[in-house]
């Protein structure tokens, strides 16, 4: 069965300042990363997320468990990896990360994706 976005019904002991949003509209969700600095990402099985893109594109930290340029990636899936994966980014005051933002905008803004779809023959 599909499994629903995390509402954090079955989570324990979770820290007051981790929120579990589940499902919300996509017009909302930039308004959320405007507000945090982390997101985290740790799916079993992903592709290329846009919610990732979306992140970095504004200048997010992403914590994402298969490594992508600019986004800090843990040993494994164990939330000892991820505790420190956090550690490592909060062991520092916050901040835009301007690379990743730069790298998103120039790699994937719309003309470099047309002329992708056009090189593998997805559009004429």
């Amino acid at each position: 069965a599909d499994k629903e976005a995390n509402d954090g019904i079955d989570e324990k002991n979770i820290p007051k300042n981790i929120l579990f949003m589940g499902t919300i509209p996509h017009e909302e969700l930039f308004e959320l990363y405007k507000r945090t600095s982390i997101l985290l990402r740790v799916p079993e099985h992903d592709g290329l997320p846009v919610m990732m893109l979306e992140a970095q594109g504004i200048g997010r930290t992403v914590i994402h468990n298969i490594g992508f340029p600019y986004v800090v990636t843990p040993k494994d899936r164990t939330n000892i990896s991820l505790y420190d994966a956090f550690q490592e980014i909060v062991s520092l005051p916050p901040k835009l990360d301007v690379e990743a933002k730069r790298y998103v905008e120039e790699t994937f803004s719309p003309d470099k994706i047309i002329m992708l779809y056009r090189s593998v023959g997805v559009i004429g």
